[in-house]
């Protein structure tokens, strides 16, 4: 990418598209993976009184583990997650999830993002609504499995993250 962004350095309209399409190309570094750095990942709860959930990460021997979490039976969510871009354009971004209670698979998402140009602002990307089960069969323990992966199947981030389903918050 690099390349072709300078190729053309000499025809100001073009550099002005090109601004226009990327943002600022000032972030594009020669001939550097793309690398995506991940600010927090939260489910944003409208209906908790302490407000959004935010996920805070331990290293564990294989990835990152986020310490466990209560959502309220039958509550309404998302998940927001805020990156920058680094070095080059990711292609084809998405998150993948897995939820498993008991080790059965209760759950299994796969949202795509989009495709993200390095900029110095982070980027913010909310995935759709979704709720917690309710029921009495339903409460209890469940574990989480997610990752962020590309297109060229590099994984920027793969986490863990345990919470309970419960009546109060």
């Amino acid at each position: 990418m690099y390349r072709c962004l300078n190729k053309d350095k000499e025809d100001e309209s073009l550099v002005n598209y090109k601004n226009q399409l990327l943002g600022n190309l000032d972030a594009i570094v020669e001939e550097s993976p793309a690398e995506v750095e991940i600010y927090s990942i939260e489910f944003v709860c409208e209906d908790r009184d302490e407000g959004n959930i935010v996920l805070n990460f331990k290293e564990d021997e294989e990835m990152k583990k986020a310490e466990e979490f209560v959502l309220k039976e039958g509550s309404k969510f998302n998940i927001r997650i805020t990156f920058k871009v680094h070095n080059d354009i990711v292609y084809g971004l998405k998150f993948a999830n897995i939820v498993k209670k008991l080790k059965i698979t209760a759950q299994k998402d796969e949202h795509v993002m989009g495709t993200f140009a390095p900029t110095k602002d982070a980027h913010v990307f909310n995935l759709p609504e979704s709720h917690a089960p309710e029921g009495f069969f339903q409460r209890g323990s469940y574990k989480g499995k997610a990752m962020l992966i590309d297109s060229d199947g590099m994984v920027h981030l793969q986490f863990k993250y345990p919470f309970k389903i419960s009546k109060k918050w």
